[in-house]
């Protein structure tokens, strides 16, 4: 499941393309919030900046009451904290005075008026949610099969599940291409960055509006940009050295020697990466004689996981993690935010393809070898 077929067009809103999404001239927000159970002690303001989470503030519940203020220079995701809820309550805070009603008992239940991005926001989740409830649909029963290993039946589901998910992303491209003045599509786009190569970033970039440049999230699109600019297809590899399971350390560089060179991201928890893996030892067979080779990144944390992961697999290959899960270093070079993921190397050092899937992969060795 690397990408899916079929598409969907949705337009959710008539002024998508007029300046009537952009945010007032206002910079100063305030946030009233009301909990309706009881509740004390210190509450948060946070927002999640460069992989980690900041507190913008905090303070205390009195009479089931507290309240934030500050400025905001464009509209932003901040998160509110509270002691007696392990959730998160997400709003879109912009210059207006907003208002939230927290049901610590059903996060869910939460109210938020005052914030017109919010409002667009939770519009847009709301068209979302009924392509994430079809995808998850077929992902249970294919769980399911899979437990009676029903092979037709998979199959089939990972069909099902291929358009159900590009149902999905066909709406969420749609929805950043006709609504390119609306302060929430760079979040969008951001929140969506894992499945975007670099020239659907590129593209997307270049349809924002220009006045979009000042949101956080249309920042970290161009950094994205750049990043895999350093690891596009013609660019040279970027070394990097880790341990195997034995704890021997490979260099990527001394491992390539002349071969062509599959770096493979993947995890013992990830579904599709491991429905992919008997393809991979197929191709990995033909092709092992012929200056072909494989070497296996996890994104796992837990080391029993991983080996046990291996095992099950039969992978031959060489297969390296510094338990770090989505920090690895390798995974960060080389720009992964989403698995299976690889990259293929030349006998030169050369990138030539990225996110092949069994298939394309395939294709692109018989290309290579002749056969």
């Amino acid at each position: 499941m690397f990408r899916y077929i079929a598409l969907i067009v949705i337009i959710i809103l008539a002024s998508a393309c007029t300046g009537l999404h952009k945010p007032a001239k206002r910079t100063d927000y305030t946030i009233d919030i009301t909990v309706d159970n009881d509740a004390s002690g210190l509450v948060y303001l946070k927002k999640f900046h460069k992989g980690k989470w900041l507190t913008l503030d905090s303070t205390r519940i009195i009479n089931r009451n507290f309240s934030f203020s500050g400025k905001v220079l464009f509209p932003e995701r901040y998160y509110i904290q509270i002691p007696q809820t392990m959730s998160l309550v997400p709003v879109f805070v912009e210059g207006s005075d907003i208002i939230v009603n927290i049901d610590l008992d059903t996060i869910d239940n939460t109210t938020i008026s005052g914030s017109s991005s919010n409002d667009e926001y939770e519009m847009f989740l709301d068209k979302l949610a009924s392509f994430e409830s079809q995808a998850l649909s077929y992902i249970n029963q294919y769980e399911k099969a899979k437990e009676v290993n029903n092979r037709e039946l998979m199959e089939k589901l990972d069909s099902f599940i291929n358009v159900a998910y590009t149902k999905k992303e066909s709406f969420i491209d749609d929805y950043i291409n006709t609504n390119n003045t609306s302060v929430i599509s760079p979040y969008i786009a951001y929140r969506n960055i894992f499945r975007y190569n670099l020239k659907d970033l590129e593209s997307i970039s270049d349809t924002l509006d220009e006045f979009l440049s000042s949101s956080v999230y249309f920042g970290y699109i161009n950094n994205r940009i750049k990043l895999l600019r350093r690891v596009a297809v013609g660019q040279p590899f970027i070394n990097f050295t880790m341990e195997d399971t034995s704890g021997v350390s490979h260099s990527l560089a001394e491992m390539i020697n002349g071969k062509y060179f599959l770096i493979d991201f993947w995890s013992s928890w990830c579904s599709p990466c491991r429905r992919q893996n008997p393809k991979l030892v197929a191709l990995y067979n033909k092709y092992k004689d012929k200056d072909f080779d494989i070497l296996g990144v996890s994104l796992d944390s837990e080391r029993d996981k991983w080996i046990l992961a291996i095992h099950v697999d039969s992978l031959p290959w060489i297969q390296v993690s510094d338990l770090q899960s989505w920090k690895n270093n390798a995974s960060k070079l080389y720009g992964v935010l989403s698995i299976p993921s690889n990259v293929l190397i030349d006998p030169n050092g050369k990138i030539i393809a990225r996110n092949l899937n069994a298939e394309r992969l395939r294709s692109k060795l018989e290309e290579i070898f002749g056969i």
